[in-house]
């Protein structure tokens, strides 16, 4: 299994996957070769890759080698498939259609939530 950003093509995968795992001497039964996503979080999907051999170490042997390659052609190929740390620059939730919230920049990378109703006065805060 491999846990990568959800941003991460899975039918580019899979396609990598048989590719490296056909090409292995110890792995059997090419037609049951597969390649699922079997969990999702927050930022990340578990992606999990299944193949036979003739005997459990061939297996595991080929196993670890294909996720091998899998590994550097991630690395060399789409390194933005790694998982990496999200940050939410605002509360907006755009499948909902909320409006979005007034946000007020106090200094460069800091975001202060300001009161999502206009003030009394009705003007807007102003981005510095």
């Amino acid at each position: 299994m491999l846990t990568l950003h959800l941003s991460a093509d899975v039918a580019t995968l899979r396609e990598k996957f048989k590719e490296f795992a056909m090409a292995e001497e110890q792995v059997i039964d090419h037609h049951k070769l597969a390649c699922f996503v079997t969990g999702q979080h927050e930022a990340t999907q578990e992606v999990s890759f299944y193949l036979m051999g003739p005997e459990a170490v061939g297996a595991w042997e080929a196993e670890a080698k294909v996720r091998e390659k899998l590994l550097a052609f991630i690395g060399d190929q789409h390194p933005e498939w790694w998982p990496r740390e999200v940050v939410a620059l605002s509360h907006h939730d755009i499948a909902r259609g909320d409006n979005v919230a007034h946000r007020h920049i106090t200094r460069s990378a800091t975001v202060q939530d300001i009161d999502e109703t206009s003030p009394p006065d009705g003007e807007r805060p102003s981005s510095e």
